[in-house]
């Protein structure tokens, strides 16, 4: 079975601290040189996609986090003429959605998606690929219906399992990713940042800190149980993702897991299971 890979970006990384991690670069966080970066590395990686987030969080003391406003549409815009074949997936709401995704869909032709909180399927000028994230608010059979890809966030196998059976019995064909905070490396570093933030981080998905051949271990045997990939979310920004595309996919490959090469074809058709259904 196809193991497939995306990592979420957000800011200076998922954990709050992570712009005060050493190696951040928070003054750089606004640039699309920045972002870019981040896009072409998890390119080298043979990643699926990457998504970005519509809100930028840093917390500045214990108790006080920013949160300002992204446009993730035109960052993905942005990073597109600059990359070949990863997929690009803003989130993105509302009227500004369509032309927005049109214009995205221009820059990288075949490349554009579309992540949603759970709004019907648009009416859009080419076929971006659709992605929700089930949780309280949007059961994972609703979020099933409505796209072609949905992130849940299991916090052990038994829920992952429960998790993609529940998502594929609404919607047979659809591509579960298991949603995971990673931390790689083994010195310690989520720990540094919660002493730095003053509280234990915690998150709706799984929190994974340790080694790649850990995290592949992980990986495969949840892949095992039934979900069909995995979204990254790099607890530090640009560190973990950077852990991923030269550490954890080569530990993947190792043991035939993952590509070598990017398959023939655009983003959607990397999903294909679905189609017939939705044409």
């Amino acid at each position: 079975m196809t193991l497939h890979l995306a990592a979420a970006l957000d800011g200076a990384g998922w954990h709050p601290a992570a712009w005060r991690a050493e190696g951040a670069s928070p003054d750089a966080l606004f640039t699309a040189a920045y972002w870019t970066y981040l896009v072409q590395e998890a390119e080298r990686g043979l990643l699926d996609f990457v998504t970005f987030e519509d809100t930028i969080r840093m917390r500045t003391c214990p108790g006080d986090e920013v949160t300002g406003p992204l446009d993730a549409l035109l960052l993905a815009t942005a990073t597109a003429p600059l990359t070949s074949r990863i997929g690009l997936v803003p989130a993105a709401n509302g009227a500004a959605a369509a032309a927005g995704l049109a214009a995205l869909d221009r820059a990288g032709p075949g490349r554009a998606g579309w992540h949603t909180s759970g709004e019907l399927r648009p009416r859009l000028s080419g076929r971006p690929l659709v992605t929700t994230l089930a949780g309280p608010g949007l059961p994972v059979e609703v979020a099933a219906r409505a796209a072609d890809v949905v992130f849940v966030t299991p916090h052990d196998r038994r829920e992952a399992a429960g998790l993609a059976e529940r998502a594929r019995r609404a919607a047979p064909g659809v591509t579960v990713l298991a949603d995971l905070v990673v931390f790689l490396d083994g010195a310690g570093q989520k720990e540094r940042l919660d002493d730095l933030d003053g509280a234990a981080f915690t998150s709706d998905a799984h929190v994974y800190s340790g080694s790649a051949t850990g995290l592949a271990h992980l990986i495969l045997d949840w892949q095992a149980a039934g979900v069909d990939g995995f979204r990254l979310r790099p607890g530090v920004l640009p560190h973990d993702l950077r852990s991923i595309t030269r550490h954890l996919v080569p530990a993947l490959r190792a043991r035939g897991a993952f590509r070598s090469a990017y398959p023939a074809g655009d983003l959607r058709e990397r999903f294909t299971r679905r189609y017939a259904r939705v044409s």
